[in-house]
């Protein structure tokens, strides 16, 4: 039997987010709504609680699935009272994770996932925050679809996007700055962001060598897997990896490691098929009544 590093792999850093399923209602007004979408909001609900403290919470693709299940259920309970039900029926999701979920959902796109997956989160949710430029985002995708995008480069422009922002709120406030005052006001926000730069790129270098060493474990885990492997299973393993199934592999990875996961991803599986089904019993009941 090989031997490698990956039998000493500390697996606590990929347990199920807690609080998720078992959630218990905080309560939440639903007599304003109509009994279908009552229905519909409650289904959703129950849905984003148990994806959000399950294992796949921790994947940018679930993230932005909520976050589109959130904009529906916006849609469905209405702006005002939106919140309120995110704080009582979502099982503790914040309203700035509720705002980040919604704004990749919204700004990035599932459909673009697949090409953002590895890259900083902090990023991504800084492309996908409203206040940033269509321009920037527009390039972000671009490159990130061509697979040349370089994280330090929208970093600095999205930077540079808000000290802008700022420093035209601040002339607003007032029209009839002094040049010495606007000189100042440019010095401190110049300094300001070079700090931000420098910070910016210790945490690069914090993640680059993360990345390195889950990159080592990964590879010896890997090599061990191969050496298992006929010539057969290595042309058809190989032939059917693509970089879209990555997690896929990853989480099936974890699940070969960690007891009990397999049989909880399949209760998920199977509870997330129950819920679309309701969901769709719901809106059917509701368009025949109308």
């Amino acid at each position: 039997m090989i031997q490698t590093d990956a039998d000493n792999v500390d697996l606590s850093r990929f347990q199920p987010v807690k609080g998720g399923a078992g959630h218990v209602s905080k309560g939440f007004d639903y007599l304003a709504l109509e009994p279908a979408e009552a229905e519909a909001a409650k289904t959703t609900a129950a849905w984003v609680r148990s994806t959000y403290g399950a294992l796949e919470a921790t994947t940018l693709e679930t993230f932005a699935e909520i976050g589109e299940r959130l904009l529906q259920a916006r849609e469905t309970v209405g702006h005002g009272r939106f919140m309120a039900w995110v704080k009582a029926e979502c099982g503790g999701i914040s309203h700035t994770t509720a705002g980040r979920m919604m704004d990749v959902a919204r700004n990035i796109g599932l459909a673009q996932i697949p090409h953002v997956v590895n890259l900083p989160r902090r990023l991504v949710y800084d492309v996908a925050a409203a206040s940033t430029p269509e321009d920037i985002r527009s390039d972000f995708k671009a490159k990130a679809a061509a697979g040349v995008l370089e994280p330090a480069e929208f970093e600095n422009r999205i930077a540079l996007a808000k000290s802008e922002l700022i420093f035209a709120r601040a002339r607003m406030r007032d029209r009839k700055a002094s040049p010495e005052k606007v000189a100042a006001f440019k010095k401190r926000n110049a300094e300001r962001d070079r700090r931000a730069a420098i910070a910016r790129l210790d945490e690069e270098d914090a993640r680059a060598a993360k990345h390195a060493e889950d990159l080592r474990i990964a590879r010896e885990v890997a090599d061990a897997l191969k050496a298992r492997l006929t010539a057969d299973e290595l042309d058809r393993f190989g032939s059917s990896i693509s970089f879209g199934r990555v997690e896929t592999i990853a989480a099936a990875l974890r699940e070969a490691f960690v007891s009990g996961a397999r049989e909880e991803r399949d209760m998920l599986d199977a509870k997330r098929a129950d819920e679309r089904k309701r969901q769709r019993d719901a809106l059917m009941t509701g368009a025949a009544r109308r």
